[in-house]
């Protein structure tokens, strides 16, 4: 592990995120210190002692059976839709599901699952669309997105826009793989 860690500075006018590394940081009397270090890591302000980076057990098997709960709740609540969602993109062509790897919790690849929103052959629609088209190139050099992708069916377009793509990911977190509160998990080649 580096000995950059990620850190919260407080103040009453100021909320500063920042990574660096943490021995060459002073701490201040006045300034609240929040760092995610290595586990066991003890610092001290003054008189006062305090762990940082650890976590209880049992926090950790609450929030899990939250997220089963939640999960599986979400699921029932939503099953008209995701239903319905499910046989609309079975009546297009390709398959349902789209499946991605991202990162989770400590640099853990996982397959997060989306409903399809774009056409099969996005990939190599993208790659004709970028060679032919510079205003577009720049667009996706920029932001890595298209406003308007006409890759992404019109069923995709209102799944997105309702954000109802994401409802397979409640797999996901009855897996374990990610939890319904945290950082979103992030695809491999934009970390690295």
């Amino acid at each position: 592990m580096s000995s950059t860690a990620e850190t919260r500075t407080t103040t009453k006018s100021s909320y500063i995120r920042s990574a660096h590394p943490v021995s060459a940081y002073p701490l201040s009397p006045t300034r609240i210190h929040i760092a995610y270090l290595p586990r066991r890591s003890v610092r001290s302000t003054g008189s006062v002692k305090y762990k940082v980076g650890t976590r209880s057990p049992m926090l950790g098997a609450a929030e899990r059976g939250l997220d089963i709960l939640f999960a599986l709740g979400l699921g029932v609540v939503f099953s008209p839709v995701i239903l319905a969602s499910y046989v609309a993109l079975g009546l297009s062509e390709g398959p349902v599901l789209f499946t991605q790897q991202r990162l989770g919790r400590g640099g853990r690849e996982f397959p997060v699952y989306k409903f399809r929103t774009m056409v099969p052959n996005a990939a190599e629609l993208l790659k004709d669309l970028l060679e032919k088209d510079p205003e577009l190139r720049a667009e996706w050099e920029t932001s890595f997105k298209l406003k308007n992708d006409p890759r992404v069916t019109p069923i995709g377009r209102f799944l997105r826009k309702t954000s109802l793509d994401e409802l397979p990911q409640l797999i996901n977190v009855v897996r374990g793989d990610m939890s319904l509160v945290g950082p979103r998990p992030e695809q491999p080649h934009f970390v690295n």
